[in-house]
């Protein structure tokens, strides 16, 4: 068994009445791109809004509706002390269930040990739901004067 040295919960709610004030709104300073790639838990209210909750400055999260979890819900069927996600190695990030009454889920299988998970993943707590996003996304370069400075410093041509 992992040692566990704090638990996190994190889940994207079906109603905006499961988020506590805790979690942040979204703003223009707020929105992960292409080019940043922190890894992120994606919270999608069915108000239409997204809320993000980026998985940084620590290796452990934990996530319930209890006030000294990293991420606090306010959904009656997540239990105090609900999931964490923990950093293993770098850019491995894995999800247990802390003995929570309703279990959690990732797409839809509900885990009774540690698991990994992967970016694009859906984690189900109770009746909030969350996307998780870890290490890089790709993209596509767009600027013609970013590719030709890329093509002068490389030996190797660039097929297009």
């Amino acid at each position: 068994m992992i040692p566990w040295k704090s638990y996190t919960q994190f889940a994207a709610p079906r109603s905006r009445q499961f988020i506590s004030e805790h979690t942040p709104e979204i703003d223009d300073n707020n929105i992960p791109t292409a080019i940043d790639c922190r890894p992120h838990l994606l919270l999608n209210l069915p108000d239409g809004t997204t809320t993000f909750f980026w998985l940084q400055n620590q290796q452990n999260w934990r996530i319930g509706r209890n006030s000294d979890c990293d991420l606090v819900l306010s959904d009656q069927c997540v239990s105090r002390y609900h999931a964490a996600i923990q950093l293993l190695e770098p850019g491995e990030f894995y999800l247990v269930d802390l003995n929570s009454y309703n279990g959690s889920f990732i797409n839809g299988r509900r885990i009774r040990e540690i698991s990994q998970l992967h970016s694009g993943d859906r984690v189900s707590l109770g009746q909030v739901e969350l996307e998780f996003f870890g290490g890089l996304t790709p993209f596509t370069i767009q600027n013609a004067e970013v590719t030709a400075a890329l093509k002068s410093q490389s030996s190797t041509p660039v097929v297009r």
